[in-house]
C-alpha cells in the first residue's frame, strides 16, 4: 500500500474517531457562556441524556472530521512537516467544513449565519478540533508515514 494512502487512512480514522468528541468541552463552555445562567444546570441536563448527547455529537461531527482528516493527510510536505502550520491548516479546514456542513440544510444562506447561533458553535468546535487533532494525530499509533511496519535490525 502506498505511503500516502496509508497516511490518508490513518488520519481519516483518527479524525473521525476523535474529532467530534474533541470539540465537546468547547461546545459545553460556549453553551454555558451564551445560553445558560448556571453552568451546573447545563451539566445536569447533559448528564441526564449523556448517551444521546454523545451519539448526536458524533453524528453531527463525523463527516466533517472525516473530510478534515483526509485533507490534512494530503497537505504538501512543507506544511505537513511543521506541526504548527499543519495544526493551523487543519483548524482552517475543520472550521470551514463544519460551517459548510451546518449551512447546507439552510441552503447556504447568509441569513443562517446571523440567525442561528448553533452554526457558530459548530464552526468554533470544528476550528478547535481541527487544530488540536492536526497537532496530535501524526503522533498517534498506526502512523501511515512509515515505509514498512517492520524495520530490519542491523548489527554493528
Amino acid at each position: 500500500m502506498n505511503i500516502k494512502t496509508r497516511r490518508i487512512i490513518h488520519h481519516a480514522c483518527w479524525f473521525t474517531l476523535l474529532g467530534p468528541f474533541t470539540g465537546v468541552p468547547l461546545t459545553v463552555a460556549i453553551t454555558v457562556l451564551y445560553f445558560r445562567d448556571s453552568p451546573w444546570e447545563l451539566l445536569f441536563d447533559i448528564s441526564r441524556v449523556l448517551p444521546q448527547f454523545l451519539v448526536l455529537t458524533w453524528l453531527i461531527g463525523a463527516l466533517p472530521a472525516l473530510a478534515t482528516g483526509a485533507l490534512s493527510a494530503c497537505l504538501p510536505d512543507r506544511i505537513y512537516d511543521s506541526r504548527y502550520w499543519r495544526s493551523l491548516t487543519c483548524a482552517a479546514i475543520g472550521g470551514a467544513l463544519a460551517l459548510l456542513y451546518e449551512l447546507i440544510p439552510h441552503a447556504l444562506s447568509a441569513r443562517a449565519l446571523f440567525t442561528h447561533e448553533f452554526v457558530w458553535i459548530v464552526f468554533c468546535t470544528g476550528l478547535f478540533a481541527g487544530g488540536v487533532l492536526g497537532f496530535w494525530v501524526p503522533r498517534l499509533a498506526g502512523h501511515g508515514n512509515r515505509p514498512s511496519a517492520v524495520q530490519p535490525e542491523t548489527k554493528g
